[in-house]
Parts: structure tokens; sequence; C-alpha cells
């Protein structure tokens, strides 16, 4: 899950679920530019993730798809690399 921290109001709320690994995530890194997340899980894979806030389509492998309503909260890896 990616959350979202309003420092003003001090409240948090889930922006994303991410849906994709199959073990644990065991380590999160986002790129300086704020617009990938990288994950790596226990099940041996590395995941790359759009970090943008108000992206309308979501990426599979590189590949644009429109994201429709029902699943604008749920996301899916750009890429897979698996070990």
């Amino acid at each position: 899950m990616i959350w979202q921290w309003d420092l003003e109001s001090n409240k948090v709320s889930c922006k994303w679920v991410c849906k994709g690994h199959k073990r644990s995530v065991d380590a999160l890194k986002q790129d300086p530019t704020a617009t990938i997340i990288g994950s790596g899980s226990f099940d041996g894979e590395l995941k790359i993730w759009s970090a943008s806030l108000d992206e309308e389509t979501s990426k599979v492998d590189g590949k644009s798809e429109e994201v429709d309503e029902t699943s604008k909260n749920t996301r899916v890896p750009n890429y897979t690399l698996i070990n």
C-alpha cells in the first residue's frame, strides 16, 4: 500500500494498493526524481512502479493500459525483474 501524509491536517490516506509480489516486500526505494519506486521481495523479484500521484494510465511491462474507475486505487508494476 502507498500512503499519502497531509502535513497540514496530520492525516494519512491510502493512495494505492500495489499488487504483484508473491511474498513479503523486504526493500523499497524511490528514485531521486520521485517518479518511480523499486520494490524487492523475498519472492526473488524486483518490481518497478510509477510514483505519479495523478497518473491516468497504468503501464504493465512497458505497455500503457487505460485504468477503469473500479481499479484506479490498484497499481501493478511497470516492469518485473526476476532473479
